[in-house]
C-alpha cells in the first residue's frame, strides 16, 4: 500500500478503482444486475427468470433468505478503500502545492463515495 501513495499517478489510479465498487444501475440481468427499476412501480415484470431476480421481488416472493442482490461485501470493500484513500492521500510526495486543488477535489470525490455507498 505504501507504493500506491508514493506517486501521484498511482494514487489517482487507486482513486479511480474505488468507483468500481459502485453497482452499475443500468445492468438489470444476471448476478451483477440491480433490482431498482424492475422491483419498483416504474416497470411491470410479466415473467420470472432466474437471471432476473427482481421479478420475484415484484411478485412478492422475496425474503431475507432469498440471497438476491447481496451487495454488502462489495460496498463495504469500497467504503474501506475510500477511507484508506482519505487517510493516506496526504502522503503523496510528488503532488506539488499547485496541485493542492486537485488533492482537495480527490478527497471530496472519495468522501462522496464513502458517505453515499
Amino acid at each position: 500500500m505504501d507504493t500506491v501513495f508514493a506517486k501521484s499517478s498511482y494514487a489517482t489510479s487507486y482513486l479511480a478503482s474505488i468507483y468500481n465498487y459502485i453497482p452499475d444501475e443500468s445492468v438489470l440481468y444476471g448476478a451483477d444486475g440491480t433490482p431498482w427499476v424492475n422491483a419498483s412501480d416504474e416497470a411491470v415484470q410479466l415473467w420470472k427468470r432466474a437471471d432476473l431476480p427482481s421479478a420475484y421481488i415484484a411478485a412478492g416472493e422475496y425474503s431475507a433468505s432469498s440471497g438476491y442482490y447481496n451487495y454488502w461485501t462489495k460496498l463495504y470493500q469500497g467504503i474501506r478503500s475510500a477511507n484508506v484513500f482519505l487517510n493516506r492521500v496526504d502522503e503523496v510526495k510528488d503532488m506539488s502545492q499547485g496541485r493542492s486543488r486537485i488533492r482537495k477535489r480527490r478527497r471530496a470525490s472519495c468522501g462522496h463515495i464513502s458517505t453515499s455507498a
